[in-house]
């Protein structure tokens, strides 16, 4: 068993860069790395690499309470994930889920709010899931390593203080969309793309996604993540 999650501070005011690794005797090793904003409260990004072993990770470990650090001062994180309804309530949406992760102990690391944005449920536990899971699988049976980032855009608003009583937007409204979507190029991510109860979703060409999103980090890019290897004896 690998011993606890340690985080370290490194301030770039006004945001800070966060680090969780594994320490191993006097060795370090990274968990994630995470971009927050401590002006606006919020995290712009998560970097991590899911390994190509992935497949193998640690079920059944226990999971934990959320751990609020000394991030939101004056503001108890958790008492804001109110639930009315069985359905339509914002979740605790990890940026790098625990499951990104082999061992049991990464998990844990996993549970900061700092890792936590808003996410409506039913888009939550349907295409982000979907996709989560699309991206293992594709690391596990092509055997690569993968440099991920997550990160959210913006911040969403409520109409007014009683909030809304319908979360889905009526149709594929032009104005929600970043990009020329490209994922009919991408034949290994299995959702349900243009549902809007399940989260209407779209890929983006990485360059074009940059010209919006300012705060996603520079790294080159060759091309889309195309290739499929199919692989019988899998994990995933």
């Amino acid at each position: 068993m690998l011993p606890a999650d340690l985080a370290v501070n490194v301030m770039t005011a006004p945001k800070a860069t966060l680090r969780f690794v594994l320490q191993v005797e006097s060795d370090f090793y990274k968990i994630t790395d995470i971009c927050f904003d401590d002006t606006q409260l919020k995290t712009l990004y998560s970097n991590f690499t899911f390994v190509s072993g992935i497949g193998g990770y640690q079920v059944g470990f226990p999971r934990p309470s959320f751990i609020q650090d000394d991030f939101y001062p004056e503001i108890s994180v958790d008492n804001l994930y109110t639930r009315n309804s069985a359905d339509s309530y914002l979740a605790r949406g990890h940026y790098t889920a625990k499951a990104d992760f082999v061992y049991g102990s990464q998990h844990r690391a996993t549970f900061h709010f700092v890792n936590i944005s808003p996410q409506w449920q039913t888009f939550n536990g349907a295409n982000w899931n979907a996709l989560e899971m699309s991206v293992r699988t594709y690391a596990d049976r092509n055997k690569l390593n993968l440099d991920v980032n997550t990160g959210t855009y913006g911040v969403a608003t409520l109409p007014n203080v009683n909030g809304i009583e319908n979360e889905y937007v009526q149709s594929q409204d032009t104005d929600y969309l970043i990009c020329n979507d490209v994922h009919s190029k991408i034949s290994w991510l299995q959702w349900d793309q243009t549902s809007i109860e399940e989260g209407y979703s779209l890929c983006c060409d990485v360059d074009e996604f940059r010209s919006t999103v300012s705060t996603l980090p520079e790294f080159s890019v060759s091309g889309l993540l195309i290739y499929v290897n199919i692989c019988s004896s899998c994990s995933l």
